[in-house]
């Protein structure tokens, strides 16, 4: 995989070059195809009619204007006239952390995550991060700062860290290693001891959440079955 940086014009330059030279080399001197399973797209837009020759490039914007003539359908994706589209209106990728910059957001972890019918996804928080980037970048303290807020219960409390994200990540990234290493620099050392007492006493602290469970079901016994549900709302309020 080539993880290429587009934050200079020097390289994005040097990744227009990288593509022509794929071109001329799969195109040109093997007469081989561009891409495989996932179509074509912006990146392979231009060189269309290199791969296929201008004959049947001609019948392709035939057939497209015949059947999308107002160009509604996914436009410039295929049929694209500017020969530059491959380095036009390019996605930033900024640098946020070592654990995940290698992400290219294809969104593969997502059915893994626990936590995707809730809050975030591990490809969203990876997104969050980076428009936190951006965001302080172009000093836009207050949005910053909004967004850092609500990131707090939608991308870190509310991870299971469980590092399944990890087991359907074309490039093996453990989202959980990043949110367990946030957690901890945000939490006071007073929590960090708290939590480290609590895992070295596990045994008792399961046993008393056992105990919780128990009560909240006799809570649900004697004044109904939803008498836990609405006094744990009540509280989150």
């Amino acid at each position: 995989m080539v993880t290429q940086s587009f934050d200079t014009p020097a390289e994005i330059q040097r990744y227009d070059a990288f593509i022509r030279d794929v071109v001329e080399l799969i195109a040109g001197k093997y007469d081989g195809a561009l891409k495989a399973e996932h179509g074509t797209g912006r990146n392979m837009a231009p060189f269309v009619e290199t791969e296929w020759g201008p004959g049947i490039y001609e019948v392709m914007k035939t057939l497209k204007a015949a059947i999308d003539p107002e160009n509604l359908l996914n436009p410039g994706v295929l049929i694209n006239a500017d020969k530059e589209a491959h380095i036009r209106n390019l996605k930033e990728l900024p640098r946020v952390e070592e654990e995940v910059d290698k992400c290219m957001e294809c969104g593969f972890c997502e059915y893994k995550c626990p936590s995707r019918n809730l809050t975030l996804t591990p490809r969203r928080r990876i997104v969050v991060r980076r428009a936190l980037v951006k965001l302080k970048h172009q000093n836009r303290k207050q949005d910053y700062q909004q967004l850092l807020k609500e990131y707090q219960y939608d991308g870190l409390d509310t991870c299971a860290v469980d590092g399944l994200c990890a087991v359907a990540c074309p490039v093996d990234i453990n989202t959980g290693m990043l949110v367990k290493r946030l957690r901890r620099e945000n939490h006071s050392g007073f929590s960090n001891k708290v939590a480290l007492q609590v895992a070295k006493n596990f045994n008792f602290v399961s046993k008393a959440v056992w105990v919780g469970l128990k009560a909240g079901a006799a809570v649900n016994a004697v004044f109904g079955e939803h008498a836990m549900t609405g006094l744990t709302r009540a509280c989150a309020k």
